[in-house]
């Protein structure tokens, strides 16, 4: 392939698996795969937009002044210096999946010019999610561009696939959701001093469990976790988002790990990139195991770091979409977030904690979990 047809396909790269929630936590709605964006307000505390640096959000986020400045946006000669250092098959594959990325197609004409990142599911056992192969068991990761990635071992001959997501994670961040509540027909609740919940979208979102878009202060919450020390089964949920490249670079994905698989999956993840000069030193293997609880069952995801250290030449292409996930996708929305008054202050005053009523409705929740909506 020439290098006139490559620079035609390479574009800004960037990188879910939802996850299960506790067993003895109300379901909750499936999780938005997207992130709420914004229009960025310039004021003249915003420095101009050099188009190499972030300076530009520092008006926004002045607490991270130092990372703004010299965090530096990814250039198209870089990737394609670092795309033309893999090999053949290895590059072929990420080229596939900067085509597949692309939203400029023939015939498409959409607002969001930025790559659109596929994300992660783990399948449990129902759901009418659309873009889910019907050929998928439950345990099975699949995306949603609708390709299966890996699959429990019953079903591993029969569908030719592997038994576990091998991947490196290239970044993640820690945030949490506060989402309606649902009675127990899976009807959506309105919750006290929320606007009206119409979908299954979240009330307020945090990506650094600070900020949330509605309630604004995170520690001054009602509905934080863990408020008081004890957990509130009707306030936030945390989750922890990782970007990550599948092994030999055949998809870049989004994963949103929440519920019980936080312990057995984006812990383990954490803690083991912490001991790492960067968090793609080493390929992770994830695989998905069943839980059952009385008559609920659904599946966890669990991570296991390999002794696989990743190569030298996909080193470098993976620091470079590291950064254009940084630069593209999580600074920009923070700021967003930051840059505008929560929304409780757009509208009325902050929400009191959850009343009696509320508390009894949600009660009704436990009756009939649904944790298929929740994963991914």
């Amino acid at each position: 392939m020439s290098k006139k047809d490559k620079e035609s396909k390479v574009e800004s790269a960037v990188t879910s698996t939802t996850e299960d929630q506790t067993p003895e936590a109300s379901p909750q709605p499936e999780p938005s795969t997207e992130m709420a964006v914004v229009p960025v307000v310039q004021t003249n505390i915003v420095p101009a937009d050099d188009g190499v640096t972030m300076q530009h959000l520092i008006g926004f986020l002045p607490h991270m002044k130092t990372a703004l400045a010299r965090t530096k946006r990814v250039e198209e000669e870089e990737l394609l210096e670092a795309v033309g250092g893999l090999a053949d098959d290895e590059r072929q594959a990420f080229m596939g999946v900067l085509a597949r990325m692309n939203p400029e197609k023939p015939g498409v004409y959409v607002q969001q010019r930025a790559f659109q990142v596929a994300d992660i599911k783990l399948f449990q056992g129902t759901g009418n999610d659309p873009n889910r192969p019907e050929i998928c068991p439950p345990g099975g990761y699949y995306t949603s561009q609708g390709e299966i990635l890996a699959v429990p071992i019953s079903h591993a001959s029969l569908l030719k696939k592997p038994t576990a997501l091998r991947l490196a994670v290239v970044m993640f961040f820690e945030g949490q959701q506060l989402w309606p509540l649902k009675d127990k027909n899976n009807n959506v609740l309105d919750r006290p001093g929320f606007p009206k919940s119409t979908n299954n979208a979240p009330l307020c979102s945090s990506l650094d469990r600070a900020r949330g878009s509605f309630m604004g202060d995170c520690k001054a919450c009602p509905f934080r976790p863990f408020k008081d020390g004890k957990p509130d089964r009707d306030g936030c949920r945390s989750e922890a988002t990782f970007y990550v490249v599948v092994e030999g670079f055949t998809g870049i994905y989004r994963m949103i790990i929440s519920g019980t698989s936080i312990k057995p999956c984006a812990q383990m993840i954490k803690t083991r990139v912490r001991t790492w000069a960067t968090p793609w030193d080493y390929f992770f293997e994830i695989t998905a195991s069943p839980q059952a609880e009385g008559d609920r069952k659904w599946w966890v995801s669990n991570a296991k770091a390999t002794e696989t250290a990743t190569p030298e030449a996909a080193r470098k292409l993976l620091s470079l979409i590291s950064r254009q996930v940084e630069t593209e996708v999580y600074l920009p929305t923070l700021a967003n977030l930051y840059q505008r008054p929560p929304g409780r202050e757009l509208n009325q005053a902050a929400p009191a904690e959850t009343p009696a009523n509320v508390a009894a409705l949600a009660a009704s929740v436990k009756a009939a979990p649904d944790y298929s909506k929740n994963n991914i």
